[in-house]
């Protein structure tokens, strides 16, 4: 899954995932190219958070947007997992849908179904922002000679 990051504060902000599914992060500055998984990569993170899930801490600009890929070593897991970021203030997340991989003779129709909820937590120095996300994704590609689902 795929969640565009902004800040609405230049600062260094760590985001931690929590998941029963041992989970990968990796943070994009823009424009992110999913068919170049290595262009515009800031960093990449496995099990630096608790039960093999990816810990990333990265420096935002005043309303710098990246783009955050959720994915698990496993490639069939699905499920819910939880993105908690510590920082100095709010981080806004969305859903990310790119169409960047349409090609000029492929219809390609990508659905995906989110469900996120948000809950922010604020002290004089610190924000906390939990989201909770279930995903599930489906991609139909049709060429002039075949079909794959």
């Amino acid at each position: 899954m795929a969640i565009q990051v902004t800040a609405s504060t230049g600062a260094s902000y760590t985001l931690v995932c929590d998941s029963r599914m041992d989970t990968y992060g990796y943070l994009y500055t823009l424009p992110f190219i999913p068919s170049s998984p290595q262009s515009n990569l800031v960093v990449a993170a496995d099990d630096g958070g608790s039960q093999g899930n990816f810990q990333i801490t990265a420096t935002f600009t005043v309303t710098q947007s990246m783009i955050l890929v959720v994915t698990t070593y496993h490639p069939d897991d699905i499920g819910e997992f939880n993105i908690s970021i510590h920082g100095p203030a709010q981080l806004s997340l969305t859903p990310y849908i790119s169409t960047s991989n349409v090609g000029t003779n492929t219809n390609e129709a990508t659905s995906v179904d989110t469900t996120a909820t948000t809950t922010t937590t604020a002290t004089s120095t610190t924000s906390t922002t939990t989201t909770t996300a279930t995903s599930t994704t489906s991609t139909t590609t049709t060429t002039a000679t075949s079909t794959t689902t």
